[in-house]
């Protein structure tokens, strides 16, 4: 049961009306597993929406994982996963009412398809993934900054890769992130986004009371391919297609000590080091920049109960 409320505006600003609306719907959910044996087993998963608003709405999905034991290199897991969904897009995109932004539209199902496979190996580090996906009557907000549905089929691939090597007490944590997209005037995606932290790793004893220090001193960098990063319109509080301005090709490095002595840690950071020195293109989305060099630092004290 969901209550949806927006502005009907008046003649002037200073006489808006609202309006409500509430929609129920009823869904039948399930889950059917199988382990066949401790290395091997599958899962499926649905729901089907019988009666009210999202009335034909399903989503089914499942994941068949595979372990293998290797001799002195750990243990690998293999999965597969699968996704239908036919859904009705969200509410507030058939319906908006406010003083800048109105629309009433009568939109189609989507239909989503996906497909995925992942390798994990903890013992080398390794996480390798692969994801495809197919959506028809794909839903986003369009240039104008209201809501179109893309009638084709679009796909998406994308191909992960995260590996740390470590040599003594030093990682090189290293995460880069392929993916494209059939169509980038309805989607826009980077090509190509990598992150790299290189860190001093160790834990220092103290016999003489028994405690130990968890240390840790790195930076980290980050970067992503030139794309048309979807801007962001305040007055519906939306991000919306925009095909006039890239942003990318801009690293962002940050330096970090993590200090952890029982149940507390301790960070501190210098977050975006390197601004003013590689530039002033410091944007993940147009007309609104990142902060400018900052120091952060945070404390977690956890208690057992």
């Amino acid at each position: 049961y969901r209550k949806f409320a927006w502005i009907m505006p008046g003649d002037t600003l200073t006489e808006p009306d609202t309006t409500a609306r509430r929609n129920s719907s009823l869904v039948l959910t399930g889950k059917v597993f199988n382990n066949i044996g401790s290395k091997f087993g599958w899962t499926a998963s649905g729901d089907l929406w019988f009666q009210g608003y999202r009335a034909g709405d399903f989503i089914v999905d499942g994941r068949i994982y595979k372990e293998f034991e290797t001799k002195h290199k750990g243990l690998i897991t293999w999965d597969a996963t699968g996704l239908i969904a036919s859904y009705t897009p969200s509410f507030w995109y058939s319906t908006w009412g406010s003083n800048n932004f109105q629309w009433q539209n009568d939109l189609s199902r989507e239909l989503r398809l996906t497909a995925g496979s992942s390798l994990i190996w903890p013992e080398r580090h390794l996480n390798l993934r692969f994801n495809y996906a197919v959506v028809n009557n794909f839903t986003y907000m369009g240039e104008d900054a209201m809501p179109v549905q893309y009638g084709g089929a679009l796909s998406v691939v994308s191909l992960s890769l995260s590996k740390d090597i470590i040599m003594w007490k030093f990682h090189l944590d290293n995460t880069v992130l392929l993916q494209q997209s059939t169509n980038s005037n309805v989607l826009s995606l980077p090509l190509v986004t990598a992150r790299s932290a290189f860190f001093f790793d160790h834990v220092f004893k103290f016999p003489s009371t028994g405690g130990e220090l968890s240390f840790q001193l790195g930076a980290e960098a980050m970067i992503h391919t030139p794309y048309y990063a979807m801007n962001y319109m305040p007055a519906t509080g939306r991000y919306f297609s925009q095909s006039t301005t890239q942003v990318g090709n801009y690293p962002f490095v940050n330096a970090f000590i993590n200090l952890k002595v029982k149940r507390t840690r301790i960070f501190i950071m210098a977050d975006h080091l390197n601004s003013g020195f590689t530039g002033y293109d410091y944007f993940l989305v147009p007309g609104y920049p990142l902060s400018v060099r900052m120091i952060k630092y945070g404390i977690a004290w956890t208690f057992y109960d």
